[in-house]
């Protein structure tokens, strides 16, 4: 049986195989696993252009290809799957799953930036992307955090 996967989103982002940490990950490998792990399997071609939006489809798609061999050879297994449509492999565990729940459960749960301190400023559909997504981790948080409080 395979050790199982684990991602942290929130702060400094990081990878585990079983209780063992990989080393850092690169600002684009967790761009693409952040993508997918927030938004689920997407065609392939839009994860491409969506991380190289200057480069022409082929040459983005070489540069995901590229990028998803680098993550298997980092981790020892397939860390991202599929062909036409890529996403995580099912037991890939991520800290944002769940997030609401968590939350409500713990106030103090996810503390942290989602991807931490990371930025793309070499890459502006990525930083609206990153962005959207953590005004809508902020939102949610306020959401949650605020009806906890009135069920008290």
């Amino acid at each position: 049986m395979l050790d199982s996967l684990n991602l942290k989103l929130l702060g400094v982002p990081r990878l585990a195989l079983g209780d063992r940490h990989l080393p850092a990950l690169a600002d684009i490998d967790v761009a693409l696993l952040a993508v997918l792990a927030l938004e689920g399997k997407k065609p392939r071609l839009q994860v491409a252009a969506l991380r190289w939006p200057d480069a022409d489809a082929a040459g983005a798609a070489t540069n995901l290809r590229q990028r998803i061999y680098r993550l298997k050879q980092l981790a020892g297994r397939s860390v991202i799957e599929g062909q036409r449509s890529i996403g995580l492999p099912a037991d890939l565990q991520h800290d944002m799953q769940d997030y609401p729940t968590r939350l409500g459960r713990d106030p103090h749960y996810g503390r942290g930036d989602l991807l931490g301190a990371l930025t793309f400023p070499t890459n502006e559909v990525l930083a609206t992307w990153l962005s959207g997504q953590r005004e809508s981790l902020a939102q949610t948080r306020i959401r949650v955090l605020a009806h906890a409080a009135q069920s008290h």
